[in-house]
């Protein structure tokens, strides 16, 4: 089985994904490492085709240069063109797994509900996905102040705190994507907002519901 793990970031997707891991004692694979993996393999002359936020954060190395640079949409396109960049790796990854009969899950933003659908055509009864998205822009800001890991880019890249409901407005609309493009295609998303425990806590039900 491949659970696949996508949606918003700010939205507990490492932290549940390392939770299954733990319990189900099986492999854990980050789309996060593998777009580093992909970043310095590509030719640097298709870097800002391929890794438009990268190009962004070059021009604005702070969120409050990047987000006062970029409105919430561009910064969003840039997040869905630059997922793209793993998802070659990702169906690898899955064409291996079946093919030894092993699990694995994958974490990360760069799964799309597009992404889903062509897994989903080739190994039907060998995936479960969910995606996760936090609506309220509060829960995302006020999730990004308490969370204290040394990768927490939404405060260490943020001196000023104006910035942060900017922030939250990007990821809450990268959210909408996600919502829609879910629904169209008839998977699941579960929000984020309020209890993470709780919320955390039906997303592992979800996803070991077999």
């Amino acid at each position: 089985m491949m659970y696949l793990i996508g949606g918003v970031p700010r939205t507990g997707k490492s932290k549940i994904a390392d939770m299954l891991r733990n319990k189900a004692g099986i492999s854990l694979v980050s789309t996060d490492a593998l777009e580093i993996l992909v970043h310095s393999q590509t030719d640097p002359s298709k870097h800002a085709e391929i890794f438009p936020k990268n190009a962004m954060r070059d021009c604005a190395p702070t969120n409050d240069e990047m987000y006062t640079m970029f409105t919430s949409e561009e910064i969003v396109d840039a997040y869905k063109v630059q997922a793209q960049s793993v998802w070659k790796n990702v169906e690898k990854i899955a064409d291996i797994a079946v093919r030894n009969d092993q699990s694995v899950i994958i974490e990360g933003h760069h799964l799309h509900p597009a992404l889903i659908m062509r897994l989903l055509q080739k190994y039907p009864s060998h995936i479960k996905s969910v995606f996760l998205v936090k609506k309220n822009i509060d829960d995302i800001v006020g999730g990004a102040r308490a969370h204290t890991t040394n990768n927490n880019w939404f405060v260490q890249k943020t001196h000023d705190e104006s910035i942060y409901p900017l922030i939250g407005l990007s990821l809450q609309k990268y959210g909408e994507f996600f919502c829609q493009e879910a629904k169209r295609n008839n998977l699941v998303v579960i929000e984020m907002d309020g209890d993470f425990s709780a919320r955390a806590h039906t997303v592992l039900c979800y996803l070991q519901d077999s």
